[in-house]
């Protein structure tokens, strides 16, 4: 019979530290409160408290996202996701920063988590066992390795392939791609970058993907997230490393709307005119680029969309119901002022 000894023992803390945070009453430091949860776990330790958290109908859905919510994307695809479930009699709130083992004692009735990288994770540590339902809300081109974990998807590699037609449609032959890594960079595939490179092999058999790719951190050797930049703060140096670079690209692809935002800021900056000068697209759809001037072209990514499907699949299998493992949401050409047509 385990015993709350043995959890303080395995942890490293007093009893009373296990207690408390058992019985969510006084202090603990966040990160013995880490190294209790994580013994618990281990030792599968059972009590009163912790069988009352596991069986509790809280109406809270958690959204697990790890990423920097400075994107505007994150912003826009959790109000969409609160609004969803508030509509639904569901609480949805975010959190940051949460240990995997310490998943299993948060008193909520489902979970969303941003990337299927995040679930893959949580699938190897707690097994089938999972202590909620649980979904995946991403983009990009899936590979699905989660067997329990459903993936509400949009087609990242397919708004690249929409992007470049709709300039072929315009006109343009040589086009840029705005981004944040090389083509393959260790473990890390960016589905729209390698969509741009083969949509460049297969539209273009001439034309070489490297000498229209535009990485900002190329001289540094950093990427974004080493560089702790912003995504609009990245497009305004994108802006300047496709100067530096005196490309002839007359149409550029941004990595997304905030990167695109930030690139014809510096380009107006600088003089240049968008999209008299250079055409520019963003990737995502979303609200600022409705209201910059002037109005951004970009791929919608549908968000809405995607946000609602997530609360819906997710309260179904809260409510034991059978649902799809992987739903794809198609995104679409929203048409701004940014891309001159040169036919």
């Amino acid at each position: 019979m385990v015993k709350r000894e043995d959890v303080a023992k395995r942890a490293g803390v007093s009893v009373s530290a296990v207690s408390r945070t058992i019985n969510k009453r006084g202090y603990v430091s966040p990160s013995n409160k880490e190294k209790i949860w994580k013994a618990i776990e281990e030792l599968g330790y059972t009590s009163r408290a912790i069988t009352e958290i596991k069986a509790r109908k809280t109406n809270q859905l958690c959204l697990l996202f790890n990423q920097d919510i400075r994107n505007n994307y994150c912003v826009e695809l959790y109000e969409y996701m609160r609004h969803a479930a508030a509509s639904r009699g569901q609480i949805l709130f975010m959190a940051k920063g949460i240990a995997v083992e310490s998943l299993p004692m948060m008193a909520m009735d489902g979970c969303i988590v941003e990337n299927d990288d995040v679930a893959r994770k949580i699938q190897e540590q707690l097994g089938d066992k999972l202590p909620f339902p649980i979904v995946i809300v991403s983009y990009g081109l899936p590979t699905i390795e989660t067997k329990k974990i459903p993936y509400i998807n949009t087609d990242g590699y397919k708004a690249m392939e929409m992007s470049v037609r709709y300039l072929i449609r315009n006109g343009h032959r040589k086009i840029a791609h705005a981004t944040i890594r090389p083509f393959a960079t260790g473990e890390i595939i960016q589905p729209r970058t390698i969509a741009f490179q083969r949509m460049l092999e297969t539209e273009f058999a001439q034309a070489d993907p490297k000498k229209y790719l535009i990485i900002p951190w190329r001289s540094e050797a950093v990427d974004l997230q080493a560089s702790n930049s912003s995504f609009f703060e990245t497009g305004m140096k994108a802006a300047d490393e496709f100067i530096r670079m005196d490309s002839d690209a007359t149409a550029i692809i941004c990595f997304n709307d905030d990167y695109a935002l930030g690139m014809i800021a510096r380009f107006r900056h600088l003089g240049y005119d968008v999209p008299g000068d250079i055409s520019v697209m963003g990737i995502d759809g979303l609200v600022a680029g409705m209201l910059s001037n002037p109005r951004l072209t970009t791929v919608s990514m549908n968000l809405q969309k995607q946000a609602e499907e997530s609360i819906d699949i997710l309260l179904s299998m809260i409510e034991g119901k059978k649902v799809p493992h992987l739903l794809s949401i198609k995104p679409e050409i929203l048409e701004g002022e940014t891309v001159k047509k040169l036919n």
